[in-house]
């Protein structure tokens, strides 16, 4: 989903966390337990009877040292309540206080904690400490107020409207996300008590299930059942994913894992342009990648993949890289060891689109790998993954739209009776809790109103193809490659090479599959080494850095049935990279135009942020070019006004609106490339502008004259290479304008210009587009040493401006930058083994 960022918000903040909210499902109690808290294991939680005797009795007054908890400080409440648990929860799982200390594994900048938390006995810690690694069920523990409860005021569907309620829930669904990153998950349980209130909530990909609150106090036995039930729970049930075995040090396989981790003489140098043996010898990244994701305490698991009843297993540490936020598709990547067949792959798992139409990726790179010629030979797409294996696991699917849909069905007459309501004294009990917060519900609702979605208002009776939250299945893909990401690139030379590969795999993509990536993105592409044998010497290789075009989920088949059907509810890309058509129209159809332009924005934006230029406020061009966005009088996000005036020729790529002087690179190619770039897609505007205005079909006119050939290639230090120019069989011309054809007439008067017109068909197809990236990529000599570290300091802080709309009705705010915050949070352990300006050898 595209939810640009609100900059009234604290900046560490995740707009995908903020949006979470407004994926929440309200379960009374009864229905909680029931679905959720019922053990295959326990005979009390039979599916059609309950036994009385085997549920334990508490004292009524449990929570007697809390009867003015409503009055209590949140240190004072969370003492007694720790203490009135205990005495309930006596075995299964355990209390622990993290008293907010940083926890376990967490780096200085990663120091969330939580109040307290269940543990199961034998990993109880004694040392006040999250321990993230361990954690089963989360407790938050807060004051009394409404300001302190991030659904209160719409129970029917929860929401927040203050600050302060965002503040608390961007802090629960980011303890949610760090217990996800740390453990294997499919869900997690987390309390929440507020003075003497409570709710439970259930945390999945798709959203969040929550209760409505009830005095735990005045219905002690409502929690008090409900904590033993959960106590009662295996691990699988409270969310732990079968299918990862965590490994412990005394573990055949967390030896292994240490064991090859170490550094081999034998490993290939990966710096470009060194020479190394000819032989199938591991790069030296590779390794160095596994071994800091296994540094420290952090957790490591066999992973087990299926796939056409073969299991395959493989061994993981700490995620290399990991999207922000709770709900999507929550990708983890990793470098990984296949125990089969003792090597390192790569691992995706990720929480992958559940819908009709939508293919597995693994399906779609695996056609990719086996496309063949005209004459039947093999001739797969070049520079994309090459698939080990791939599977969905164990049918592992998000839960929350399933009573998303439950909850606004016409009819329940069809529903499940709950095991919770089998005995006159369990349904009185429940009963009654729901009953309170359904009053209170109503009386809240009656204040306030409530807000109704779109997709309420529209569908009486909605199913899950209208859910507005997204389905998701888990899923893993293990591919050949272990690649760099983009950022280590060394040099603005290396830069357009890398993003010219991916162009191609784009293109052939294309020629040969008929498929469309449709997220073209700086985490998309990424950075392969690979070796070529030396002309001179064939014993030897040559190592270069290629690009390779990764992440293919989101692709789409050309044409055909599936050309023009959404197959998924929301329009999915990276809004950065997006391009203005799209961003201005999230109903349009993607084409090879707007993927061209995603191409044009991950080079600016590289170039901007790692590259040498007069640009001295990088910072803020990113903040009001990549990152805005504008509401409409319709409240729908569309792109922001920097990035539309630039791309459709209405202002110049200056440093700053407000100053006329162009940005320029300290490598001249990249200025003629940008320059040349901008051209082809502000002809391309104004030509779709004038067509759609006229309802006219694009018109093709051809250019009077063509540019003339550029000048040819200067010495190469690569040329003793076999393959000195991958790029010579795409280019056999130094012209980079595109096919133009006469077939269609030009419309009539006022038209634009045969220049824009010229430009514009540059702009529709790949040779032109890559003809200009290729046209830079052969000035090899005129590119400078100008990779620089970041120029975007790490304090830097968005100024959550309001920034120029194109009318008084469309204001622009800015997005916020996942990538940047990321990468951060992560160290960039790939810059401190690369340092840029030594020039030693950079999703989602």
């Amino acid at each position: 989903m595209i939810v640009p960022r609100n900059p009234a918000r604290a900046e560490s903040t995740s707009s995908s966390r903020r949006n979470m909210a407004h994926k929440a499902v309200r379960l009374d109690p009864d229905e909680f337990a029931c679905h959720f808290l019922r053990s295959a294991a326990c005979p009390s939680h039979d599916a059609n009877s309950i036994s009385l005797n085997a549920i334990p009795r508490w004292e009524p007054e449990v929570f007697k040292d809390l009867e003015a908890a409503d009055g209590l400080r949140e240190s004072e409440i969370l003492k007694r309540f720790i203490h009135a648990v205990r005495m309930v929860v006596t075995s299964g799982l355990k209390l622990s206080e993290s008293q907010r200390r940083p926890g376990k594994g967490n780096s200085a900048s990663s120091a969330q904690t939580i109040d307290v938390a269940f543990f199961r006995p034998a990993q109880l810690p004694a040392n006040g400490l999250p321990h993230w690694t361990d954690q089963m069920v989360a407790v938050e523990v807060r004051e009394d107020g409404t300001q302190s409860d991030p659904f209160d005021g719409q129970e029917e569907h929860v929401y927040w409207d203050s600050d302060k309620r965002q503040q608390i829930w961007d802090e629960l669904s980011e303890h949610a996300e760090h217990v996800f990153r740390y453990q294997r998950r499919t869900a997690l349980f987390m309390l929440l008590i507020i003075g003497r209130r409570f709710r439970f909530l259930r945390w999945d990909r798709s959203g969040t299930i929550v209760t409505p609150f009830v005095d735990y106090y005045e219905q002690s036995q409502v929690l008090c059942e409900m904590l033993w039930r959960m106590a009662q729970l295996s691990d699988e049930e409270l969310g732990c994913d079968p299918s990862a075995t965590r490994l412990y040090r005394t573990d055949a396989d967390y030896i292994t894992m240490t064991t090859f981790a170490l550094p081999l003489t034998d490993d290939f140098e990966d710096t470009e342009g060194v020479d190394v043996p000819n032989g199938n010898h591991l790069f030296r990244y590779v390794r160095e990648m596994f071994r800091h994701s296994i540094l420290g305490d952090w957790p490591r698991y066999r992973l087990k993949v299926v796939q056409g009843g073969k299991k395959f297993l493989f061994l993981v540490g700490k995620p290399v890289f990991h999207s922000s936020g709770m709900a999507g598709r929550g990708t983890q990547g990793f470098v990984a060891y296949d125990l089969q067949r003792k090597r390192f792959v790569w691992l995706k798992d990720a929480w992958r689109a559940h819908y009709d139409f939508v293919d597995q990726e693994g399906i779609i790179l695996m056609q990719l790998n086996s496309t063949k010629d005209a004459e039947g030979n093999p001739s797969p797409v070049t520079n994309v993954p090459t698939v080990v294996c791939h599977g969905d696991v164990q049918g592992q699917t998000t839960r929350t739209p399933e009573f998303w849909e439950m909850k606004n069905k016409t009819t329940n007459s069809q529903d499940v009776p709950c095991p919770l309501q089998q005995t006159q004294q369990n349904q009185a009990m429940f009963t009654g809790s729901a009953s309170r917060a359904a009053t209170h519900s109503q009386a809240s609702a009656g204040t306030k109103g409530r807000k109704r979605s779109r997709a309420e208002a529209e569908k009486k009776t909605p199913d899950l193809d209208n859910c507005p939250l997204r389905r998701h299945m888990h899923y893993r893909l293990i591919v050949e490659e272990v690649a760099m990401p983009l950022r280590e690139f060394q040099s603005g030379y290396q830069l357009v090479t890398i993003v010219l590969d991916c162009m191609i795999a784009h293109e052939d993509a294309i020629n040969k599959a008929q498929i469309l990536h449709r997220d073209i993105s700086g985490g998309n592409i990424l950075i392969y080494p690979r070796t070529t044998r030396l002309k001179s010497s064939p014993d030897k290789c040559r190592v270069r850095w290629r690009g390779l075009l990764a992440d293919w989920e989101l692709s789409k088949p050309m044409g055909g049935d599936q050309g023009d059907r959404a197959r998924q509810p929301e329009r999915t890309g990276t809004w950065q990279y997006m391009s203005v058509a799209v961003l201005l129209d999230h109903s349009k159809v993607v084409e090879i135009s707007d993927e061209l332009e995603s191409f044009f924005h991950v080079l600016l934006y590289y170039s901007l942020r790692y590259l040498r230029s007069n640009c001295t406020l990088v910072g803020e061009f990113i903040e009001e070019y990549f990152d805005s966005f504008s509401t409409g009088v319709d409240g729908k996000y569309c792109c922001g006004a920097r990035k539309i005036n630039i791309i459709k020729g209405r202002e110049k790529l200056t440093i700053a609106p407000s100053s006329e002087e162009l940005i320029r690179f300290d490598s001249e190619p990249l200025n003629t490339m940008f320059k040349e770039i901008l051209e082809a897609f502000n002809g391309h505007y104004t030509v779709k502008a004038y067509d759609e205005r006229d309802q006219l079909h694009p018109s093709t006119s051809p250019p009077s004259q063509l540019p003339q050939p550029k000048a040819p290639l200067p010495p190469d230090p690569f040329s003793d290479e076999e393959d000195s120019d991958p790029f010579a069989s795409r280019f056999p011309s130094t012209n980079h304008m595109g096919p133009a054809s006469s077939n269609i007439a030009p419309p009539r008067l006022p038209k634009p210009s045969i220049e824009e017109y010229a430009n514009a068909e540059t702009a529709r197809c790949h040779q032109g587009i890559q003809g200009i990236v290729h046209a830079a990529y052969k000035e090899r000599s005129k590119f400078t040493l100008d990779r620089v570290d970041d120029n975007v300091p790490v304090t830097y802080k968005a100024k959550g401006r309001v920034d120029r709309g194109d009318t008084a009705a469309t204001r622009t705010m800015k997005k916020r930058r996942m990538e940047t915050i990321t990468e951060r949070a992560e160290g960039d352990h790939a810059a401190k083994r690369h340092p840029p300006l030594k020039m030693v050898s950079c999703k989602i």
